[in-house]
């Protein structure tokens, strides 16, 4: 029997627009949400999001936080908060206004409350079960898990593995779409083009990449950089070498189209910090059926087969890399084709909800 109707999603989940002009925002957990709440409503599990709009702290960000209507993706009902955008004054106000809302909340048999990511909310949604017996389920993207959800899920292989196994637990790492994989190769560009897309520092590995990038002598190779950020020393080394294209951030349809004319796509995420995460960025470039270069951080067995892999994190390795794919012979390219194609089709979106899906209706207890 189908117990689960409706989920009761609490975040945001923002326009391109907003996702542009917010530094606060992160676009890869912005989609990964979007893409996953698209499909289970394509299952007939509604979705109602209760969120607020992030912005840095201030001074750094605005005193006053207001959502507006364009802020938020229109196809998804919502309800979003307003606030004072103080240090500590900021999550208590947040509290109570998603307590007193929720509290009040017309909640109905089959529904569950989702979090995603470790934050405040949790002790609402523990709250929330606890006094009302609605189910929470906790995503746990790239932090650690909060305690007393009735289940999780996990993006991380490893954390998966190693989480409490008396919890109960999946692990999702996310979906492809499967629409996105028809773009067409393109010859505009004579040189090979290398493409990286997300935070241009910090734990993503942007330094490491362009470390390694430094190192390789071929000439006829550009790397393009996309993503939010502004690290000093990035920019110091990218003004060094003129092989070397830092566009900024782009919108979905530009890297969608920056991606079209992408020879290879690299993933450098480090192990070293970055111990709950799941680079979700491989899902996005696999759509495009191109080599992928990875460190192995977060991945499950199931990608050694679709992406080169690093056998260490070693500048010298990820240079060694790039150059053996940079040579690879057409026919090694079309069985790469062939296989990430039938990693599309087994790794879908449609086929994670499913999933997700399922494993509620037979692991989680209904009011």
């Amino acid at each position: 029997m189908n117990n689960f109707k409706r989920i009761i999603w609490l975040q945001s989940i923002f326009s391109e627009n907003c996702e542009e002009k917010s530094s606060a925002i992160s676009p890869a957990a912005n989609l990964w949400q979007y893409e996953f709440i698209k499909s289970l409503k394509k299952l007939k599990i509604g979705c109602f999001c209760v969120g607020h709009k992030y912005e840095s702290i201030f001074p750094r960000g605005k005193f006053f936080v207001k959502t507006l209507e364009n802020d938020l993706v229109t196809d998804i009902k919502n309800k979003s908060f307003n606030y004072i955008n103080f240090p500590y004054f900021k999550d208590l106000t947040l509290k109570i206004k998603y307590y007193h809302y929720l509290k009040n909340f017309d909640f109905k048999s089959g529904d569950i409350i989702l979090t995603y990511n470790d934050s405040f909310i949790s002790d609402i949604a523990a709250k929330l079960n606890n006094n009302f017996n609605i189910p929470w389920i906790s995503i746990v993207a790239d932090l650690k898990a909060p305690e007393k959800a009735n289940g999780y899920v996990y993006l991380n292989w490893k954390y998966f593995k190693i989480s409490n196994d008396k919890n109960i637990k999946i692990h999702i790492d996310g979906g492809i779409n499967s629409s996105s994989a028809s773009f067409k190769l393109s010859n505009k560009y004579k040189k090979k083009i290398i493409l990286y897309a997300g935070t241009i520092g910090g734990h993503a590995g942007a330094l490491y990449l362009i470390q390694a990038f430094n190192l390789v002598k071929d000439n006829d190779v550009e790397l393009w950089l996309c993503g939010k950020g502004n690290d000093h020393d990035i920019k110091k080394l990218v003004d060094k070498d003129k092989r070397i294209k830092l566009l900024g951030y782009v919108s979905k349809k530009k890297l969608e189209k920056l991606c079209a004319h992408a020879d290879i796509f690299v993933n450098p995420r480090k192990s070293d910090g970055n111990d709950t995460n799941f680079p979700s960025k491989i899902l996005f470039y696999l759509t495009f059926k191109k080599p992928v270069i990875s460190t192995k951080s977060g991945l499950s067995p199931k990608y050694d087969n679709v992406l080169f892999l690093l056998s260490d994190e070693k500048i010298k390795t990820l240079t060694n890399k790039i150059n053996q794919v940079l040579s690879l012979q057409p026919d090694r390219k079309k069985v790469l084709n062939e296989r990430i194609t039938s990693f599309i089709k087994h790794n879908s979106w449609n086929n994670k909800a499913k999933n997700f899906v399922i494993w509620i209706n037979k692991e989680i207890k209904f009011k």
